[in-house]
Order: structure tokens, then C-alpha cells, then sequence
């Protein structure tokens, strides 16, 4: 099984969980030079192939991947340009491939914190649309929605050293078996 992993960052936990499993081939992408590198040190070699990329100039074959999942990364593109990746990933998925991810669930245009997690250097971009208008765009691509639900992640507070809820748009699709 073939899985693509969309902002993987330092491979933990996900693309390490993934690539535990056997069988399972990751190709993890990432911006991040320092990211990727945390990534190399924690995730088996053969079984995880990293990329540095923006996520909106990789490009596969289609067919290429039985499984695309973007976990907090897809949040960090500019929503303009959301769905157009989201066309992408239908076509990089094999019939029957399945894509899951999480998208804002309030519409924002552009939040950007100049000093994430207060650090002098280093920012950080979201954009979003609608619960609504996210599913919809999905499936646009001709995936269809299995589980579409917005619900609270508990997340720890970097600045505040506390326990918040944040709201997302859970969404899991599936690529139908006939190629489309």
C-alpha cells in the first residue's frame, strides 16, 4: 500500500505510525528543511521517501497513491489555491483510494501570527473556507464524502501552557473503483 503524506513535518506521529506498518510504502512531503530532517532521523529507511516541496508544485502520475492523508497542512495553503490541490489529490489517488484530512471549520481568507508560538523568528499562515464549502470542494473532485464532521481537537496551548479546543473539519472520501 502506497500512502502520501501531505505536510508530514518531523514524521511523528503520523508517517512513523503509518511506516510501521507492513506493507505500507509512506512518501512524505514537507516545506520544511528542518522538519524533514527530524523526520529522517525518527522514520525507517526504504519504507519512508521525504520530499521537500510545497505541496502545490509536487506532482505524481495518477493512480500513483492508495492513500492521501493531510493532517494540518492542507489549513496552511492559501485557500484560493485549496482547490486545486484537492483536484490533485483525487487524480494522484488509485480507484477505491481514500483521502483524509482536516480543513478550519470557520471560513478564514488569511490568519497569519507573525510570532507563532512566540518565538522571534518564525510565522504562520492558515486560510479556510466553510464547512460547508470545504466538503463540497472535495467532493468536486469526485471523491465521495465517507465521514464529514466538524468537532473540537484538544490541543495543548504552546503559549499558555493550558488545554484548548480547537474546531476542525474532519473529512474522509473515497475515490470511486472505475477510473474517473
Amino acid at each position: 500500500m502506497t500512502v502520501l503524506d501531505l505536510g508530514c513535518g518531523a514524521g511523528v506521529p503520523c508517517t512513523q505510525l503509518l511506516a510501521s506498518q507492513p506493507n505500507i510504502h509512506v512518501t512524505g512531503c514537507d516545506i520544511s528543511s528542518t522538519q524533514l530532517a527530524l523526520a529522517a532521523e525518527k522514520l525507517p529507511a526504504g519504507k519512508v521517501k521525504l520530499i521537500q516541496s510545497d505541496m502545490m508544485n509536487l506532482e505524481f502520475a495518477d493512480s500513483t497513491f492508495d492513500v492521501v492523508v493531510a493532517f494540518y497542512s492542507i489549513i496552511h495553503v492559501p485557500r484560493g489555491e485549496q482547490p486545486i490541490l484537492l483536484k490533485r489529490i483525487g487524480k494522484w489517488l488509485k480507484p477505491g483510494g481514500w483521502f483524509l484530512s482536516n480543513f478550519l471549520a470557520e471560513g478564514e481568507d488569511t490568519v497569519v501570527e507573525q510570532k507563532w508560538l512566540g518565538e522571534e523568528k518564525g510565522w504562520m499562515f492558515w486560510s479556510g473556507w466553510s464547512p460547508d464549502r470545504s466538503a463540497a470542494m472535495v467532493e468536486e473532485t469526485g471523491l465521495e464524502l465517507r465521514i464529514n464532521e466538524a468537532t473540537g481537537t484538544v490541543e495543548r496551548d504552546a503559549l499558555n501552557a493550558g488545554i484548548i479546543t480547537v474546531p476542525h473539519l474532519w473529512v474522509l472520501a473515497q475515490k470511486s473503483e472505475e477510473e474517473q
